[in-house]
C-alpha cells in the first residue's frame, strides 16, 4: 500500500513540475519594507485539475530568499480535493530550475460544494536573477473552478 501511495505522490509531483509557466493575471506590484519584499498574486482556473499563480521575476543583478508563502485556495467541487502544492522556480524560458518547496494544504472548511484550503508555511528558497517563483496546486480530479490568492514574502539583495 505504501509503495502505491509513494508512486502516486511522485507522479503528482512530476505533473506539477511539468506545468507550463503561468500565463494569466499579472501579480500585484511588490511592496518593499527595507530589504523585505511582499507580493500578492491570484488566479481563477476554470475547469481545472491544477492551478498556478506566478510572482514577479527577480531583476538582473539581484537575488532573493523566499521566507514565507501563504495561500487561500477554493475548490468548487464536492468530490475533488487538493492533493499536492508546490512552490517552484521557472527560468526566463519557462523551464524549471529544479529547486522547489512543498507546502501542506489544510482543508479549513467545506460549504455548499466549495472546499476552502489554507497553505501557509515558512520556507527557505533562494531565487536567482531571471527566475520566477510560481505556486501550483493539483487536484485528484477536475473541479469546475479553482481560485488561488497567494502572498509571498522574501528578503532581497
Amino acid at each position: 500500500m505504501h509503495r502505491i501511495a509513494a508512486t502516486a505522490v511522485v507522479a503528482i509531483a512530476a505533473a506539477l513540475a511539468a506545468l507550463p509557466a503561468v500565463a494569466g493575471p499579472v501579480p500585484d506590484p511588490p511592496v518593499y519594507f527595507g530589504a523585505t519584499m511582499q507580493q500578492r498574486s491570484y488566479a481563477s482556473c476554470t475547469p481545472a485539475n491544477a492551478c498556478s499563480v506566478a510572482f514577479s521575476p527577480v531583476a538582473a543583478g539581484h537575488q532573493m530568499m523566499v521566507t514565507d508563502v501563504s495561500c487561500d485556495a477554493q475548490v468548487f467541487s464536492s468530490t475533488f480535493y487538493v492533493v499536492q502544492s508546490l512552490l517552484r522556480l521557472t527560468s526566463a524560458g519557462g523551464g524549471s530550475s529544479g529547486r522547489a518547496a512543498y507546502l501542506t494544504p489544510i482543508q479549513m472548511a467545506s460549504t455548499a460544494g466549495i472546499k476552502h484550503y489554507r497553505l501557509s508555511e515558512p520556507v527557505k528558497l533562494v531565487v536567482n536573477a531571471g527566475e520566477t517563483p510560481q505556486l501550483s496546486i493539483a487536484l485528484n480530479g477536475t473541479a469546475s473552478t479553482v481560485m488561488l490568492d497567494c502572498t509571498l514574502t522574501a528578503s532581497v539583495r
